[in-house]
C-alpha cells in the first residue's frame, strides 16, 4: 500500500493507504475526492517529493480548505493567491518511469496534520475569521 493524507474542508488530515497499482490509485483518488470515476482531478505540485490531488471543483464553489492552503503556503514559501476547496488528496510525486504514486514521506505526513491541527486550534479560538497572516504563522513548521 501506498501512504498518503487527505486533508478535508473541516479541518482533518487523515492518513490513507493507496492501492500501488496505477489505475486503482487513480479510482481511490477520484473516489476519496468525491469526483466521478471519470471526472476531472487536477494535480498542483507545491514540494517537489509530493502531488496535490484536488477535484475539478478546487477552486471554485466547493469549501475552503484552508488547512491544505496553509500547507501548500508552508511548502512552496510563499502565499497563494487563491484558494484551495474542497477535500485535498497528498501522495508522493511518480519516480521516474513510473505511472504509479509513491509514498507521502512520513515526515510530510506528519507536517500535513501539525499543519491541519494548528490551523483548526487558531479557527477554534477564533470562529469569526482570522487574518491570513495568522493562519500562514499557525502553520509554520518548527
Amino acid at each position: 500500500m501506498t501512504t498518503a493524507v487527505l486533508i478535508t474542508p473541516d479541518l482533518t488530515a487523515q492518513r490513507i493507504h493507496l492501492p500501488h497499482a496505477p489505475a486503482e490509485q487513480r479510482a481511490v483518488i477520484h473516489q476519496r475526492l468525491g469526483c466521478a470515476p471519470d471526472g476531472p482531478v487536477d494535480a498542483a505540485y507545491y514540494h517537489p517529493a509530493n502531488v496535490f490531488h484536488l477535484g475539478g471543483n478546487s477552486t471554485g464553489s466547493a469549501p475552503l480548505n484552508t488547512a491544505a492552503w496553509a500547507l501548500a503556503c508552508t511548502w512552496r514559501r510563499r502565499t497563494l493567491n487563491y484558494p484551495l476547496c474542497g477535500p485535498v488528496l497528498i501522495t508522493g510525486a511518480m519516480e521516474e518511469g513510473s505511472t504509479a504514486y509513491a509514498d507521502l514521506d512520513p515526515e510530510q505526513v506528519m507536517q500535513a496534520q501539525q499543519v491541519t491541527g494548528a490551523v483548526r486550534e487558531l479557527l477554534a479560538r477564533h470562529p469569526g475569521g482570522v487574518p491570513v497572516a495568522d493562519v500562514l504563522d499557525a502553520a509554520r513548521l518548527s
